[in-house]
């Protein structure tokens, strides 16, 4: 019986996510907005990858 709410918050949780976008991926927002939200979700690797010529997409980030 335990399991039952904690699947039902972990499915809302989900749901609310779901619905409201990363500020990152709204275009409506100026380009520094978008640059500041991103930026912390990038790990250090992934900056320093960032700054090569030619560098691979950051898949968990879309």
């Amino acid at each position: 019986m335990r399991f039952i709410p904690s699947a039902l918050l972990a499915i809302a949780s989900l749901l609310a996510s779901a619905q409201a976008p990363e500020p990152y991926r709204d275009a409506s927002l100026s380009a520094h907005e978008r640059a500041a939200d991103l930026l912390p979700r990038l790990t250090l690797d992934e900056k320093i990858s960032l700054m090569m010529d030619v560098s691979p997409a950051i898949e968990r980030l879309g």
